[in-house]
């Protein structure tokens, strides 16, 4: 239900091959040019379409037609077509591709009432770890609000900027359920007339795990009882950018390379980083994946 891909651009029209069959069921990829600034994180799912990017830097719209980025989804992956933003000439691009499956992730798409604390049914079969959700059009100015279980109820963070999490606006308004979550009544998650997507990830000890840890600046093992493949991690106490790390892209001091994917920017080192584990992940003193006192929020991916 997951994959890493890394493949280096031609800017000729491609497959590209993931061995997941994205014409049965629903899933995503999340994509990004490594190697390059001003090359934006898209997200593409197969409810919106192809064509149809969202990008997880910007508060704008995710229900406009582009073309020559990702330009299908096939039954072994995905094809992307021209585009420097994808598909770039001799440059690296890193793809994230996630299937819907109980216990991992289910994609949900509504359309807004303004009712506040409207139950939206989701497909988990468990209580969700961390929730993404996204206005699909209107006016820009409407984030990517995310919660996630080592937040309040009522805090959220947003997707697409580095900011500590805050109640205003928030998304939700009780904890979610193993059927349901509950968003608040304003444009961000349950406008009148609009409509919405949600990204529900899992959080169990068998493929993905939501978690926090306190960082010490020094050296610490996260244990989340599987070896761990991809990471997502966000300081909550202090401005802090959403970085992603995975096991394809190594530093070769055995450190994973970091992508900020709320910022339209190529991969750093961080040599005092994070290495991927067979139980988890070990931390460094890194200042921004693990400064002293601060709290951090993850979600990882097992390993398949």
């Amino acid at each position: 239900v997951f994959d890493i891909t890394r493949f280096e651009g031609n800017q000729t029209a491609r497959s590209i091959n993931t061995g997941l069959d994205m014409t049965d069921g629903e899933g995503l990829v999340w994509i990004k040019n490594v190697e390059e600034n001003s090359r934006p994180p898209y997200i593409f799912d197969t409810i919106r379409g192809a064509n149809v990017p969202g990008a997880t830097d910007s508060d704008g719209v995710i229900n406009a037609t582009v073309t020559n980025l990702l330009t299908s989804f096939n039954n072994n992956g995905f094809s992307v077509g021209v585009s420097v933003l994808v598909n770039q000439l001799f440059d690296d691009t890193i793809a994230w591709s996630m299937k819907e499956a109980a216990g991992f992730l289910d994609i949900v798409e509504y359309n807004g009432d303004s009712v506040n604390g409207r139950a939206i049914s989701h497909s988990l079969g468990q209580t969700p770890g961390m929730i993404i959700v996204k206005k699909q059009g209107g006016v820009t100015g409407f984030d990517w609000m995310v919660w996630h279980s080592g937040l309040s109820v009522s805090n959220a963070c947003k997707l697409n900027e580095d900011v500590v999490p805050s109640a205003s606006p928030g998304l939700l308004t009780a904890a979610p359920t193993s059927s349901v979550f509950n968003v608040k009544g304003g444009d961000y998650s349950n406008g009148t007339g609009e409509s919405y997507m949600a990204y529900v990830f899992a959080n169990n000890s068998n493929g993905v795990k939501c978690g926090t840890y306190t960082g010490n600046f020094s050296t610490q093992s996260i244990s989340v009882g599987f070896q761990v493949q991809w990471v997502l991690i966000k300081n909550v106490s202090s401005t802090g950018h959403w970085m992603v790390l995975d096991s394809v892209r190594t530093h070769t001091d055995g450190t994973s390379m970091v992508v900020r994917v709320d910022v339209p920017s190529k991969e750093t080192v961080d040599t005092n980083g994070v290495t991927l584990t067979s139980t988890g992940f070990d931390l460094g003193a890194s200042v921004q994946l693990n400064t002293n006192g601060d709290d951090y929020i993850y979600m990882a991916i097992a390993a398949s």
